[in-house]
Formats: structure tokens, sequence, C-alpha cells
């Protein structure tokens, strides 16, 4: 078994990296079934299998959104000058190179895309470093993060108009949106200020944010230095709303037929064969793939990750870290390329960006939010969806419930019970996600818990008709420490959820989870009531508190247990 190869393929997926086993010849292992790990990440066992099953395996990396790559494939004697160069690239077995690049939503395999150039995204797979195919060995030979991929370097419909002429200060005639030379700080700001206009009117405004995005971004690697990504952003927001408000009639038709097809697809109630409607929302709504949450056992126990037309409840005890949770999903989400939505009631969004800020995320992060969140009605969290629709956006955290109020006969009804309100509400959200085709991440509180137990589902304040329309259920609870000096938070960084509820599969799970600079991270999984009866076994009985207690699980994690004496 080649260890250094299993080492280096729990490093990848523990980074969310999807892996296989390759043989040498680069092709997958026969009979390995190899295309669910495009949506789903192999667990540490399972790679081992590999390893031990098929000493000979080399190690593959699929490309694609669940990895967030999208690798250029140049063979031996092919032109890689072109290429943005400050990114992470690997000399191939054959004498090739591989440019690593940032997953380009929707981006699929192209083969011979240019002479002796292949672009390995959306169903493909690459050897990793490390791996040895029959040509000869992968080598990193530049580790950089990666970089937006230049998409318009390769697709001839996306390339920008090339009608952009140059300041007369500047001896230079019109030139291709991809041959912007760079500059230096005298000139950078007014010369991309510029180019941001001229690729901004050569595209449509539905690709703004996904691939003139990318384009910017690129041109901006050759200014010396570049500009910082706050300030480019800044010029690219600026234009953006010049350009809408200067000119919001010049893509009005075509908005408005993509727009009219989308209701239509959502809205049409005609009777059909179960298995044509089956087809027709899969192919438009793409509710079969699931949008994995970014923590492997969660997503593994919801069946992939969440979907379209889905509420997912998120709940804990106050300060528990239902919030940050939410936020941690979102974060991981927007980091592998999808576009989410926040709406929180209960923070300024200055704080929550601080938040997110101490999760080190960059300032262009894709999480969008309102300037004011200036209701709770459902008709105004269906007009922010819809709002969303141009930002590709299909997940919406929702920060909380009981800021939400349904349609004017109930939010007006003051003799309606509560409980029943909450549930009326309950009902409205669960029809938005369906109606909308989107997935609706929502926060509730918990009722107090007794001392010593654990929460369940049943706990969800106010309605049992929360967790009944939800699809999911996630709670969280901290794990306190043993007997804290007066110095010490009274809480350790270890967490626990659960996932109470998954409506596909019935599966329900403990996850233990550390939090470590504003991020969780899922800790060695471990049976949490095995270990309290192998805590309780060692040190004998304890009084019912701390009998009770999930830190008697975390004995070999140093938080240690302590008998009353």
């Amino acid at each position: 078994m080649n260890e250094k190869l299993l080492q280096s393929a729990y490093a990848l997926v523990d980074k969310n990296i999807s892996v296989i086993p390759v043989g040498k010849d680069k092709k997958p292992i026969p009979r390995f079934m190899w295309k669910e790990f495009q949506n789903r990440y192999a667990t540490h066992d399972e790679i081992k299998g590999w390893f031990e099953k098929y000493p000979d395996a080399q190690l593959a990396i699929i490309t694609g959104k669940i990895s967030n790559l999208s690798v250029v494939d140049v063979e031996f004697g092919g032109d890689t000058s072109y290429l943005p160069q400050n990114t992470a690239i690997v000399a191939t077995g054959g004498l090739g190179y591989h440019y690593y690049y940032k997953y380009c939503p929707g981006l699929q395999n192209k083969v011979k895309i240019r002479e002796l150039t292949d672009v390995r995204s959306e169903g493909g797979y690459v050897l990793a470093p490390g791996s040895v195919s029959d040509k000869g060995p992968y080598e990193l030979i530049q580790e950089l993060p990666t970089i937006p991929f230049p998409i318009h370097l390769f697709s001839e419909t996306e390339r920008a108009s090339k009608v952009y002429t140059q300041p007369s200060t500047v001896n230079q005639s019109n030139f291709d949106v991809e041959d912007y030379p760079g500059y230096g700080q005298g000139m950078r700001n007014d010369m991309m200020t510029r180019y941001v206009g001229l690729v901004l009117a050569s595209m449509h405004p539905a690709k703004w944010d996904t691939i003139a995005w990318n384009v910017i971004k690129t041109a901006n690697y050759k200014n010396t230095p570049p500009l910082p990504d706050s300030e480019l952003l800044a010029i690219f927001n600026s234009i953006k709303n010049r350009e809408i408000i200067s000119a919001p009639d010049k893509w009005s038709k075509k908005s408005e037929e993509k727009l009219q097809r989308e209701k239509e697809i959502l809205t049409d109630d005609s009777l059909g064969l179960i298995s044509e409607v089956a087809a027709a929302q899969n192919a438009e709504l793409d509710v079969k793939i699931p949008i994995q949450t970014g923590f492997k056992t969660i997503d593994e126990t919801l069946k992939g990750g969440v979907r379209v037309g889905d509420v997912v409840t998120i709940s804990g005890e106050t300060g528990q870290g239902k919030t940050t949770l939410a936020l941690n999903i979102l974060i991981n989400m927007a980091e592998r390329g999808e576009s989410v939505t926040l709406l929180t009631y209960e923070m300024f969004v200055a704080e929550m960006w601080e938040k997110l800020q101490e999760a080190k995320v960059s300032d262009d992060i894709r999480i969008y939010t309102p300037r004011c969140h200036t209701s709770g009605r459902i008709d105004w969290v269906k007009q922010k969806i819809d709002e969303g629709k141009k930002y590709g956006i299909r997940v919406i955290v929702i920060d909380h419930l009981e800021f939400l109020t349904s349609d004017d006969k109930f939010a007006k009804n003051v003799n309606m019970n509560f409980s029943n309100k909450v549930a009326e509400t309950m009902k409205e959200v669960k029809n938005l996600a369906r109606n909308e085709g989107v997935c609706i991440i929502l926060l509730c509180h918990l009722t107090k818990i007794q001392q010593g137990s654990r929460p369940t589902i049943g706990n969800l304040k106010d309605t049992a008709s929360i967790g009944q329309e939800s699809d999911s259920v996630l709670l969280i609870e901290r794990i306190k420490t043993v007997n804290p000096t007066n110095d010490d938070d009274i809480y350790s960084p270890i967490s626990v959820v659960s996932v109470q509820k998954s409506r596909r599969n019935g599966k329900s799970k403990y996850i233990e989870m550390i939090m470590t600079d504003g991020r969780f991270y899922e800790t060695e999984k471990f049976n949490i009531d095995r270990k309290n009866a192998e805590a309780k076994e060692v040190h004998g009985e304890t009084n019912k508190e701390e009998e009770n207690s999930p830190i008697q699980g975390l004995l070999d994690m140093g938080f240690g247990f302590s008998s009353s004496t």
C-alpha cells in the first residue's frame, strides 16, 4: 500500500477535494463506480479500503464543483504562455502541465479546446501530485492558492467585444479583453475602471457576477501590483450599479423572457405522467442534485446534502452556536461556487460580517444580503428570492423563524394562538421553498433543556409543525468544561451537532465538531453514547448530572472528567 498517497488522499478530502483510485493507465479501477464521487466525498475508511484492495492504485482528483477546481491540461509542446501563471501548477508524467484554477460554474470537460490543450472540469478528473502514470510521475511545481478560471481565454461565446480604445495617453489601438496589458500604480485604477466598463457592456447582466467578474479578476493580476480584491469589487459594483441605473431597459426583454420561462416551469399545474413531470423538474430545477453543506458527515447523513425545495431547520439553545453553524454552511457553499442569500433579523449585517471575517473569508465571497431588512412578511422574502435569481441563488438562510409573518389574515388576527401563527408561517415557508425552487435554511429557538439532557426534535419551540414541515433538522449543543477556573470559558471548543431528521432516508447522527478561528471542523468521529459508557466504566459511578453529561465522551480530547468529591 502506498502510504504517501493514502495520507495525501486523506488530506485532500479533508479540504473538500474529492478523490478516486485509478491505475497507472489513468483509468478508473475496473468496476469501480467513480462517478458517485462527483456528488460526495469518500470517507477515510473507504479510501483506506481502496489502497488495501488495490495496493498499486494511483490517486486522481475529481474536478468540477465538488472540488471547486477547473484544470487546464496542456500536453507536451502545448503553449502555456497565455495562461495566468500565479496559481497552482503540476508537471504531468507526459512532460505537460496541469494549471489548477477555481471551478468555473457550468464548465464541462472540453477536449482539444486549443491545440494540445484540454479542460478538465465538471465530469472529469486529473491525476493528483504524487501519482505515477505509465509516462512518469506527477509533481507539484508551484504551490499557490488557486485563482479564478480564465473562462474568457477559451469561450468564443463569452469573449468580450473588441472595441476597447485606450485613452490618448496610451499609444495603443483596439485590443481584445484578454489582451489587457496591465499597468502600474499610477494608471491601474483608471484603466481597470475603463476595462470593467468594457466587460460589463459586452455581456448580459446575468453573466456579470460570474463570467464577467472572473474576466476582470484575471485581468487585474496583470497590474503591478494588482488592486486589492476589495478595491476591485468596489469599482465593479459602482460601474454595475451605474449601468443598471443609466440603462434599466437595455436588457429588459431578454431578462423578462427568461423570468417568464422560469415562472411557467414553477406554476404549470397541468396533469402529466409522473415520469415526465419528474424529468422536467430534474432538468429545470436540479431537484435530484444535492447541494453540499461542506460538512462531510452531515452531507452523508442527508444523502449527499440539501436540495432545492428543502426546508432545513437549525436550532439550539441561546448561545449554543446555531447562527455560527448556519454561517459556516453558507461559507462552505459560497467557497465552492454556490451563490447564497442571508436574511438576518436578529443581528446587524455589520455584526454578521464581523463573524465572517473571523472565519477569514474573502471580501468578494458570494453571500448576498439586503441593505435593509424591512419586512418579515413571506411575500417580502419571496421578492428577495426572486431578486437573487439573477445571481443564480438557490440557498437562503433566514435568522430566524419568529421574525417571519404569514399573510394578512394571520398577521392581523390577534386572537389566534401564537403557536398556530407559527405553524401557518412554517407551512408558507415550506411552500415558498418548493414553489420558488430554493433551499431555505431556517433558524429557530429551542425550549430550555433539562440539565444533563440532550436536545431532541421535540424541544423545538412553539409548535411541532416546525419539525413536521422541515425536510431536515439539525440541533447544536456546546460542551461545557469540567470544573473551569474563574479564568476559563465555561465551554470547551467542542460542539455536538445532531441530525435529528432526514426526510430522504430517515437517518439520524451525532457529529462532533471543534471551533477554530470562527469555523467548525469535524473531529474524528465516534459514538458519543458508547464513549459515555466507557467513561463511566473507567471512572466509576458519578452523580446524576455528570452521568448524563456528554462531556464524559470527550475524555480523550483533553477535557478531563472529574468525579465528585
